[in-house]
């Protein structure tokens, strides 16, 4: 049997390679579709495209994994996510045609599809384990990095080998990837909730929906969180390069934003970590927030050096803003609901629309208002967000102390900064699964000291 670290390996992977095909387009698409007469605004839609599939293939994730199984979704994942992009490479010899267009916006969506079928059970994975904050960590980290080396990766391709060789290499990762599926068990994504119930005797366990969860005001509140935080990651891939261009700068300077970026994001990933031991969750989504919205803003300022911090700062603050809402969504239900793929599916859905969303509105208020005002229009937007959660924090379970008993709910309408003194819990609660092998653990000491009385 595979353990436990192995297949978490293997998920990062994947994550790594779905967050490298996801920007991977960024760099040179723009500039090729508009040398071939293409429309920004339309480049924009290309890009977006990707996020419109995974949004609706996530509307449908829960029917999806139910009637297929894990494994043979993953399959497909992979195989959409992958294969689709040799495609788009055979595409170049009818780029005059009426259909180029259409049929590339069409390949970016399957992508999205099969992007969002590895997400859900990847994250359905990392909720169902002893080591659920490690591995949403892990997950979200070389995911991120994936989206900002992508970019890099691809545009050196393409200044080397050609437009074909760019997406041709990428439609090979299918090939390279499918045979995880074979080393993989999914014990840990298939058959939670009747598997509480027949081996632990949980009556009371529940098993929701998204379309429940979303019920709940925080669970809403959170999403919006996440669709802002992935609106500020994707943002600037469809105007960066045509910004770089209307400066005269060169390709080194587009190519070093997205790197930072990139660092940014896997430098945050294991901040968090580190993070978690001294602050609460909900505040650390808000200095998040803080850093993407104080960092986007200057990005259209003319100064290489300005320009490198805000990259960093941003894809440091997206780690602090994103990574946590995962396990913030599962503490704000009640500890009875088994919400796995709900919450994974509901995470998969608002990064998608905030996918889609920002390279869209970002092309369409550069070429239409003020490129100035396209990357200030984002920071406005993820600042307000800011304020609101820290006026509007959400409330959620803590985490027991070590002597077992639970510290206060945070309470609603509580600023994250003022909270009162002397609650010193740690800001993850434990998952479900965590909980139960607790509780399990306890019990056999409790045996074993009982017996060594006898």
């Amino acid at each position: 049997m595979v353990s436990e670290a192995t297949q978490a390996g293997l998920f990062c992977i994947l994550f790594f390679f779905v967050g490298f095909n996801s920007g991977y387009p960024s760099t040179f698409f723009p500039v090729f579709a508009q040398n071939q007469g293409i429309s920004l605004s339309s480049v924009g839609i290309f890009i977006s495209m990707y996020s419109v599939g995974g949004c609706v293939t996530s509307f449908a994730s829960g029917w999806i994994v139910d009637c297929l199984g894990s494994r043979l979704s993953l399959g497909f994942g992979i195989f959409f996510a992958f294969g689709t992009n040799i495609i788009l490479a055979l595409m170049y010899f009818f780029v005059d045609s009426s259909l180029f267009l259409p049929i590339c916006v069409t390949c970016r969506f399957l992508i999205g599809m099969g992007a969002s079928c590895i997400y859900v059970i990847g994250y359905t994975f990392s909720l169902s384990t002893t080591n659920a904050t490690t591995y949403v960590v892990a997950f979200e980290t070389l995911y991120g990095v994936g989206i900002a080396f992508g970019p890099v990766f691809s545009a050196n391709v393409f200044n080397i080998w050609g437009y074909v060789a760019a997406f041709g290499i990428l439609g090979s990762f299918g090939v390279i990837l499918l045979p995880i599926l074979g080393v993989l068990d999914f014990k840990h994504t298939e058959g939670q909730c009747h598997s509480d119930v027949e081996v632990h005797g949980d009556k009371s366990k529940q098993y929701v929906s998204m379309y429940d969860i979303l019920k709940n005001g925080g669970v809403c509140f959170v999403s919006w969180a996440i669709l802002v935080a992935w609106a500020c990651m994707f943002w600037i891939q469809p105007i960066w390069q045509p910004y770089m261009k209307l400066l005269d700068a060169g390709s080194v300077r587009v190519q070093l934003s997205f790197a930072l970026l990139s660092i940014g994001y896997l430098v945050g990933g294991p901040s968090l970590l580190v993070a978690f031991k001294y602050f609460k969750i909900h505040q650390i989504m808000g200095l998040g927030m803080f850093l993407c919205g104080a960092s986007i803003g200057p990005l259209f300022v003319d100064s290489v050096w300005l320009e490198s911090v805000c990259s960093f700062c941003l894809g440091f603050g997206i780690a602090f803003f994103s990574m946590p809402s995962l396990q913030m969504i599962d503490l704000i239900l009640p500890a009875y609901y088994d919400a796995h793929v709900a919450i994974s599916a509901l995470f998969s859905l608002f990064s998608y629309i905030g996918g889609f969303l920002g390279p869209t509105s970002a092309a369409i208020i550069y070429n239409s208002i003020d490129p100035a005002f396209a990357f200030i229009s984002i920071s406005m937007v993820t600042l307000v967000t800011m304020v609101s959660w820290m006026l509007f924090t959400p409330s959620y379970r803590p985490m027991a102390k070590d002597d077992g008993k639970l510290g206060e709910k945070t309470p609603l309408l509580a600023s994250p900064f003022l909270m009162p003194g002397g609650d010193d819990d740690m800001p993850f609660a434990p998952s479900p699964a965590f909980a139960r092998a607790a509780s399990h653990r306890k019990s056999v000491q409790s045996e074993n000291l009982t017996r060594l009385a006898v």
